[in-house]
């Protein structure tokens, strides 16, 4: 196997997926790990590649929406997945889940309309991101119950893990 992991935050890799990875390591054959400016974090990448992980940098920004970077994004991706050639591909947080299986860690401020108080119409957006994005993933896993119940009852998803 060839697993693909896409954060949007590099040491995030280590600090919540560290178990995660080093069993995947201990059961695939290459694990592929990708975060904007991972090459930076010197301590996360040099924890990643002595676990035998392979570390790529990704052009992408975390927060807000902008169409040009997450298009230019995507297309990134598609290339850097052309060459790795991944067989599972994992994401996690909100911009990453658009592209691939979900692991939804919360609902994120797509969910609370209190902090766009001056913009509401962020929240709508986000959550209709979320509705096209999952709606192709072939799979959908939440950490909290509470989490999964409200994605199921807006009709972002149909059924999860």
């Amino acid at each position: 196997m060839n697993i693909f992991i896409l954060a949007s935050l590099p040491d995030s890799l280590t600090r919540f997926r560290g178990k995660l990875l080093l069993s995947l390591i201990k059961n695939c054959a290459q694990v592929h790990v990708s975060a904007p400016d991972l090459s930076k974090d010197t301590a996360t990448t040099l924890a990643m590649k002595q676990a035998g992980i392979y570390c790529h940098d990704i052009a992408m920004t975390r927060t807000g929406v902008h169409p040009a970077q997450d298009i230019f994004t995507l297309f990134t991706l598609i290339q850097l997945l052309h060459r790795v050639k991944p067989t599972h591909f994992l994401a996690y947080t909100i911009k990453p889940v658009v592209y691939g299986i979900a692991l939804i860690t919360g609902q994120g401020y797509a969910f609370n309309n209190q902090a766009h108080a001056h913009f509401s119409v962020i929240p709508h957006i986000m959550r209709w991101i979320y509705k096209i994005a999952l709606t192709h993933a072939t799979c959908v896993i939440f950490q909290n119950p509470d989490d999964q119940a409200l994605f199921i009852q807006r009709g972002l998803v149909q059924h999860a893990v």
